[in-house]
C-alpha cells in the first residue's frame, strides 16, 4: 500500500471518529432543558445524570469487579450472586465485556490522574460508538473504495437510533451492537472472497473470534449466529442442487461455526453451548409467542419492546438510510448483472450481496419483537448504501474523461456530501434527550444510603431499581435485572438459595 493511500485512510478514519464523537458530546449540554433548569438534571460534577437507568447497573457491576475481581456481590457454592437485585438475589447472568472494558480504562486513566468511576462510565459510549463507523468504513472500502467506505462510516455514527443509544450517559451494551456484527460479516466476506485456503482460515477464524467477543457484549448475540448458520445451510443446499462445488462453503462455514462454539465453550461454559444450540431459542425469537416471561410481565410497559410504527422506523433509521438502503439493494443487483462490473475495482460478488441481503431481511424480522432491535437492521442497510456509492463512483470514473481526474474526484465528493449532509442534520432531535434522573431522585437514594439499615429492601418502580442498588447500596424487590433472570429455572433459587429458607416476600414474588 502506498504511503499516500495510508494517509488518506488515516484521514478518513479520523473524520469518522471525530464526527461521531463531537456530535455525541453535544448531548452533554442537555439542550432539551431550559438553561435555568439544567442544574436540576446534573450531578455534583456538572455532568448530566445517566440518560439510560440501566447504566447504573453496569456501573455497580464494574464497582464489584474493581473491588473483588468478579461481577457479583458474592460467590455462593461457586456461583456468582447479585444480592442487591430482585431481592433476595439472583445468580449473575450478564455479558461481561462492558464491565471488563470499563474497569481496564478506569485503571489506565487513574495511573495518571484521579477520575471517578461514574465519570468514566459516563464518557465511554462517546468513544466506543464511533468505532462502529470505522468498522463499516473498513468493510465497505475493502469491497469498493474510500468514497463508499466514508459514506458508510458517517452514516453509521449518525444513524439516529444508534446515536441516541450511544451518547455520553447511555452506559449500556447498545454501543457494541453495531461494531461486532459488522466485523463478523466483514471477516466472513473476506474469507469467501479469498482463493487462498490459509487466508480463508484466517478470516473465518477472525469472524468466529468477533462473534465470541460479541457474545460477551450482548445477550442477544445468538440472533446473528442463527442468521449466518441459516445462510450457510441455504447456500450449501442451493449450490449442491445447482451442481456447484461446495467444498469452500463447507470449509469456511465449518471453521466459523466450530471455532465460535469452541471459544464459547472454553470461556463461557458448556451449558451456554447447549442453550445456544437449542432450536427452541431460535423459534422463540421468530415465533408469535412472547419471548418474555408470563409474570411479572414488566415488558408490556416498555415502549422499546413493542412493534415500531412506520414513523418510529423513519425516526430511528433516518430517511436517508431507509430510502437509500432499500434503493441500494436494487441498484447493486443491477450493477452485478452487468458483465463489465468485473472490470471495475469493486470486489463485490453475488455471494456477498446475498449475504448482506439475507442479513437485512433477517434483521427486519427482529423488528417484530420490539423497536430496540432496530439497531440490528442499521449495519446491513448502511453497508449496502456504502457499496452502492462505491460502485457508482467507479462508474463515474469510467464514463467521465479519465484525463479529468479532478472532475471525477470533485463529482464523487459532491455525491458523498449530498448523502451524508442530510443524515447529520437529521440528528437535531436526538440532541434533545433528557436524563433519566434529577436531583430529587438522586438525593432520595443518598438519603436511603445514609439513614437506613444496610438490610433495608427498597420497593420502587422497576425502572429506578438500578439506581437504588448502586447509589443507595440497598437491595430492591424489582428492577430491570428481570430481563436476565426470567428464563432461569426456579430451582436455582430454591435449591441454591444462599440464605436457607426463603422470605415471605420472596415466596410471594415468585408465586
Amino acid at each position: 500500500m502506498l504511503k499516500k493511500d495510508i494517509i488518506i485512510k488515516l484521514f478518513i478514519i479520523i473524520i469518522i471518529f471525530f464526527i461521531g464523537f463531537f456530535l455525541r458530546v453535544e448531548s452533554v449540554n442537555i439542550n432539551g432543558i431550559p438553561a435555568n433548569e439544567k442544574a436540576y438534571y446534573q450531578d455534583q460534577n456538572g455532568l448530566p445524570y445517566m440518560y439510560e437507568l440501566d447504566s447504573y447497573y453496569n456501573y455497580r457491576l464494574t464497582q464489584n469487579y474493581l473491588d473483588h475481581g468478579y461481577l457479583g456481590d458474592a460467590k455462593i457454592n461457586g456461583t456468582e450472586w447479585d444480592l442487591h437485585s430482585y431481592y433476595p438475589g439472583v445468580p449473575i447472568d450478564y455479558p461481561p465485556l462492558i464491565i471488563y472494558l470499563t474497569a481496564f480504562i478506569h485503571k489506565l486513566i487513574n495511573l495518571f490522574t484521579q477520575i471517578p468511576l461514574l465519570t468514566v462510565c459516563f464518557w465511554i459510549p462517546a468513544f466506543i460508538a464511533p468505532i462502529g463507523g470505522i468498522a463499516a468504513y473498513f468493510m465497505v472500502s475493502r469491497l469498493t473504495n474510500n468514497y463508499g467506505g466514508l459514506v458508510a462510516g458517517i452514516l453509521v455514527v449518525t444513524a439516529p437510533f444508534y446515536f441516541m443509544r450511544s451518547i455520553p450517559g447511555w452506559f449500556d451494551t447498545d454501543m457494541f451492537n453495531v461494531i461486532f456484527p459488522i466485523l463478523v460479516v466483514w471477516f466472513l466476506s473476506e474469507a469467501f472472497l479469498s482463493k487462498n485456503s490459509k487466508i480463508q482460515f484466517l478470516f473465518a477464524g477472525l469472524s468466529a473470534f468477533s462473534m465470541f467477543i460479541f457474545s460477551s457484549a450482548w445477550n442477544g448475540w445468538q440472533y446473528l449466529f442463527y442468521i449466518l448458520v441459516s445462510f450457510f445451510i441455504f447456500n450449501i443446499v442451493w449450490s449442491r442442487f445447482k451442481g456447484k462445488d461446495i467444498k469452500k462453503l463447507i470449509y469456511i462455514s465449518g471453521i466459523f461455526i466450530i471455532v465460535t462454539l469452541l471459544l464459547i465453550m472454553i470461556f463461557s461454559g458448556f451449558l451456554n453451548i447447549l442453550k445456544m444450540l437449542n432450536i427452541l431459542e431460535f423459534a422463540k425469537i421468530l415465533g408469535n409467542q412472547s419471548s418474555w416471561s408470563s409474570w411479572p410481565d414488566s415488558y408490556i410497559a416498555i415502549s422499546e419492546l413493542r412493534v415500531p410504527t412506520i414513523d418510529e422506523i423513519l425516526d430511528g433509521l433516518g430517511i436517508t438510510v431507509l430510502i437509500l438502503g432499500v434503493f441500494s439493494y436494487f441498484v447493486n443487483a443491477i450493477l452485478l448483472f452487468k458483465k463489465n462490473l468485473r472490470k471495475h475495482k469493486s470486489r463485490m460478488n453475488w455471494f456477498t450481496y446475498l449475504l448482506i441481503l439475507f442479513w437485512s431481511i433477517s434483521s427486519l424480522v427482529a423488528l417484530f419483537k420490539g423497536i430496540r432491535f432496530m439497531i440490528l437492521l442499521l449495519p446491513p442497510l448502511i453497508v449496502s448504501i456504502g457499496i452502492m456509492v462505491g460502485i457508482s463512483t467507479d462508474y463515474l470514473a469510467k464514463y467521465l474523461n479519465s484525463q479529468k481526474d479532478y472532475l471525477i474526484k470533485f463529482t464523487s465528493i459532491i455525491l458523498v456530501i449530498i448523502i451524508i449532509f442530510p443524515a447529520i442534520l437529521n440528528l437535531n432531535e436526538s440532541l434533545y434527550s433528557i436524563p433519566g434522573l434529577n436531583d430529587d431522585i438522586w438525593n432520595s437514594a443518598e438519603w436511603i444510603s445514609n439513614n437506613t439499615d444496610s438490610k433495608t429492601v427498597v420497593i420502587t418502580e422497576w425502572s429506578y431499581g438500578h439506581l437504588f442498588t448502586s447509589i443507595a447500596n440497598r437491595s430492591v424487590l424489582y428492577d430491570g435485572r428481570l430481563a436476565y433472570i426470567e428464563t432461569l429455572p426456579i430451582r436455582r433459587f430454591t435449591d441454591s438459595y444462599p440464605y436457607g429458607e426463603k422470605s415471605q416476600v420472596f415466596q410471594e414474588s415468585t408465586g
